[in-house]
């Protein structure tokens, strides 16, 4: 190979390099931006910040988290927290969805909770 010709393939090698880049940049799915107006829109934005970069970083869609904290005055602390992949969630059969969600919303649920948290805590024997 001639060192013209040598010379002309590295520079079609180099704005084929630049191209692909500049594609990549163009194709590259965009962060998203927060909607334009709601009520709390910013407290929600950066409540969700670290979900959204734990995402990114796991390489799936999106997670969806719950969490909470109960304190029962002066004696007593509860904290939770789980989550899941949007992945997870939407590979989930309907059926067995449904009857957890059923279950965790049922009526009888809500008093059983209400005593274990209002009761006084019982020491161990």
């Amino acid at each position: 190979m001639s060192q013209d010709l040598r010379t002309e393939v590295d520079a079609i090698r180099e704005q084929l390099q630049a191209l692909t880049a500049r594609m990549d940049t163009l194709t590259a799915p965009a962060a998203p931006a927060p909607p334009k107006s709601f009520p709390g829109r910013e407290a929600l934005w950066r409540a969700t910040e670290h979900l959204a970069q734990r995402a990114v970083e796991r390489g799936v869609r999106g997670i969806v988290a719950f969490s909470g904290s109960y304190v029962e005055i002066g004696e007593r602390e509860y904290r939770w927290q789980r989550e899941k992949s949007a992945e997870d969630l939407l590979a989930q059969d309907d059926e067995a969805v449904a009857r957890v969600l059923a279950a965790l919303g049922h009526r009888s649920d809500s008093p059983c909770l209400k005593r274990s948290l209002s009761s006084p805590p019982r020491r161990p024997n």
